[in-house]
């Protein structure tokens, strides 16, 4: 029988086209294939805050290449190590995404969601829309972020 979780981040495209793929150093801490990173001057970090309205929306993708025979956890579960090249997009409009909701979060279906500043989207308050809820996700009780799906601003 098939998953019901998803195992890669890109659920589905808008239509326009696959997006690039392209790889930055790591830097600061590991990053988590599903979540946010910003650019800093020497390779990406973990998240923009709802304040970095002018920064690019990129998110980090699962890596591909890593064998299963070698790996105990699935690629969209492995972290990308401080000094390790992560793959991330730079997702267009429309893109469903399999991301993370902060820790303590309740979302309706559709709620506008923003950055939190660590990788991960929390309802908006007054930053830059930077996805949809294309699910209903309540973590109020959790102490940890948790997977969401969400559709590209």
């Amino acid at each position: 029988m098939a998953s019901s979780t998803p195992h890669v981040i890109v659920l589905q495209l808008n239509g326009e086209g696959e997006p690039t793929v392209f790889e930055e150093l790591v830097v600061t801490n590991p990053i988590m294939p599903g979540e946010w990173a910003l650019w800093s001057s020497t390779g990406v970090t973990p998240g923009p805050t709802a304040a970095d309205v002018d920064a690019p929306d990129m998110i980090v993708v699962e890596n591909a290449y890593l064998d299963p025979r070698v790996v105990a956890t699935a690629a969209i579960d492995t972290d990308y190590a401080v000094g390790a090249k992560a793959r991330l997009i730079m997702p267009q409009a429309g893109t469903l995404l399999y991301t993370f909701l902060e820790a303590g979060a309740n979302v309706a279906k559709y709620a506008p969601l923003e950055h939190n500043g660590s990788g991960h989207l929390q309802a908006y308050t007054s930053g830059k829309i930077v996805a949809y809820a294309a699910e209903a996700k309540d973590n109020s009780a959790g102490g940890s972020p948790v997977r969401i799906k969400v559709r590209k601003a």
